[in-house]
C-alpha cells in the first residue's frame, strides 16, 4: 500500500492511498473488526450519499473490533471514479480542513460476555468535510501503521440537481410473467444544461444495494428535456426473492427463524431454522429490509454498546453442488464471497452450515451460488418471483469535455 505526506502542525503524517488495483468494496479488512454500517444518521433506508452543502444531513460509520483495549485510530476519504477507482483530484480539492482525521469517538461494551470497542464517526464534522460531488471511499486505519488500513466504506455527495421518476414491470422485453424485472425511468436536468446526454451522462442503477448488480446504461432518447432510459437491455434484473430474515434481539427465547440458543463458555451461540430452498415454492409476500441488518438488543438503551456477539450457524437444506459454492449473502457480509462467507458441505447431515459470529438485532440474508464461471446467482436456491419488492437506486453523473472529475448531479430510489 502507497501512501502519501500530510502536514499538520509541522509534523508530517502519511494516509493510505488508494491505488488502481485495489478493491475498493465496503468491508472490514481485519479479523477483528466486526459489524461495519454505513447509513445516513437519520435514515436506516436511504443510501450513504450525502447532499452537498447541506450539513443537516450527516453519514455516520460505525464498527466494532473485538477486544479489551481502545486503538488509537485515523480516518481519510479519497475522491473516486463513478467506477470507485481515485480520480485525479488532489485532497485540497475535494475536503476541507484536512484529508484525515483522528477518530475519537469510541466506547467500551456494556455487560456483554463476548467484549469490543465500538467506534463511530460522522461526515461531514468539524475536521473533514467533503467539497465536491462525487463518490467517496473512506478508510480507517491505526496510527501506529498508516499503510495498513482497517475499514474502508464507500459513500457518495450529490448535488440534487433534477429528478428521477419511474417504475419496474414483470411486462418485459423479454415476455410477461418471466424470471425477470424490467426497470424504466427519466431524468429531467431542469435549469441545468446537458448538451450531450448521449457522451456526457453515466448513470448506474444498483439492485437491492448490491453492488454485483451495477449496470451502466445510455439514454433510449431525449423528449425535450427529459431524458428517457426505457427498453434498455441493461435495465433487465433478475427478480430474485423477498430476503430471508431472523431476529438475535434476545437470548432468553428463541426469536424469529432461530431453532435454538445456548451458553457455550465464551458467550452465547444461536442456530437459525434449517432452510430449504425456495426455487420451486409460491412466492410468500413478507415485509422486507431490502437486504439491510440492524443491530438491536431487547433490554439495552443502547444496542450499539449493549449488543452481544453470537456465534450464529446458517443451515441450508439443498443439494450439493459438484461445481460451485454455496454463500450467504446480505448487507452484514458486504456481498462479498471469501472464506467468512462460504458455506461448507455436511456429508452427514447432507446441508450446508456456516457459523458467522454476528452482534445481536435483526438480518436481511440470502444465499447464492457461484458457479464455474465465477458468477454468483441466487436464483437457483431463492428463485425469481415477478412479485418481489425490489429496490433500485439510481445514480446520475456529469462528466463534460474536459472536467477532471465526474459530478454527481442527483439519487433516486425506486421502490415498490
Amino acid at each position: 500500500m502507497n501512501c502519501k505526506p500530510l502536514i499538520i502542525c509541522g509534523m508530517i503524517l502519511s494516509s493510505p492511498l488508494l491505488s488502481r488495483s485495489d478493491d475498493t468494496a465496503t468491508r472490514t479488512l481485519a479479523p477483528d473488526f466486526k459489524t461495519l454500517k454505513v447509513q445516513l444518521t437519520d435514515d436506516f433506508f436511504s443510501p450513504p450519499v450525502l447532499l452537498l452543502g447541506d450539513d443537516r444531513v450527516t453519514l455516520t460509520v460505525s464498527f466494532d473490533e473485538l477486544g479489551d483495549e481502545h486503538r488509537y485510530l485515523r480516518y481519510g476519504i479519497e475522491h473516486c471514479t463513478p467506477a470507485w477507482q481515485p480520480s485525479n483530484l488532489v485532497p485540497s480539492e475535494y475536503a476541507s480542513g484536512f484529508d484525515e482525521a483522528r477518530l475519537e469517538d469510541y466506547a467500551y461494551s456494556q455487560s456483554t460476555f463476548r467484549h469490543y470497542v465500538n467506534y463511530r464517526l460522522t461526515i461531514p464534522d468539524a475536521q473533514l468535510s467533503p467539497l465536491l460531488s462525487g463518490n467517496y471511499l473512506l478508510r480507517v486505519w491505526d496510527e501506529d501503521e498508516p499503510s495498513e488500513p482497517l475499514v474502508q466504506a464507500r459513500f457518495a455527495v450529490a448535488e440534487n440537481i433534477g429528478s428521477i421518476s419511474g417504475s419496474y414491470s414483470h411486462i418485459t422485453d423479454r415476455g410477461a410473467d418471466g424470471p425477470y424485472q424490467q426497470l424504466s425511468f427519466t431524468y429531467n436536468p431542469g435549469d441545468f444544461e446537458i448538451r450531450d446526454p448521449f457522451a456526457d451522462l453515466q448513470v448506474i442503477v444498483i439492485q437491492n444495494s448490491d453492488p454485483s448488480t451495477a449496470v451502466t446504461v445510455k439514454p433510449l432518447r431525449t423528449q425535450g428535456k427529459t431524458i428517457v432510459y426505457e427498453h434498455r437491455p441493461e435495465l433487465l434484473f433478475m427478480a430474485g426473492n423477498e430476503f430471508r430474515r431472523f431476529e438475535t434481539t434476545r437470548t432468553d427465547y428463541t426469536g424469529m427463524n432461530i431453532d435454538r440458543n445456548r451458553y457455550e463458555g465464551e458467550g452465547y451461540s444461536t442456530w437459525l431454522r434449517t432452510d430449504q430452498g425456495r426455487a420451486d415454492s409460491q412466492y410468500i409476500y413478507d415485509r422486507t429490509q431490502w437486504g439491510r441488518f440492524k443491530i438491536d438488543e431487547y433490554n439495552s438503551s443502547d444496542p450499539d454498546l449493549g449488543a452481544d456477539y453470537l456465534l450464529t450457524t446458517f443451515t441450508l437444506d439443498f443439494p450439493r453442488v459438484m461445481n460451485g459454492e454455496v454463500y450467504v449473502e446480505g448487507e452484514f457480509t458486504g456481498y462479498r464471497h471469501d472464506d467468512s462467507t462460504r458455506m461448507t458441505w455436511d456429508e452427514e447431515t447432507r446441508t450446508y452450515t456456516l457459523p458467522m459470529l454476528l452482534k445481536q438485532g435483526s438480518y436481511n440474508y440470502r444465499y447464492s451460488l457461484e458457479g464455474a464461471d465465477g458468477r454468483h446467482v441466487s436464483s437457483p436456491v431463492e428463485g425469481d418471483f415477478i412479485d418481489t419488492r425490489n429496490e433500485y437506486t439510481i445514480y446520475v453523473y456529469y462528466t463534460p469535455p474536459g472536467a477532471r472529475y465526474s459530478r454527481l448531479l442527483t439519487v433516486d430510489t425506486l421502490m415498490p
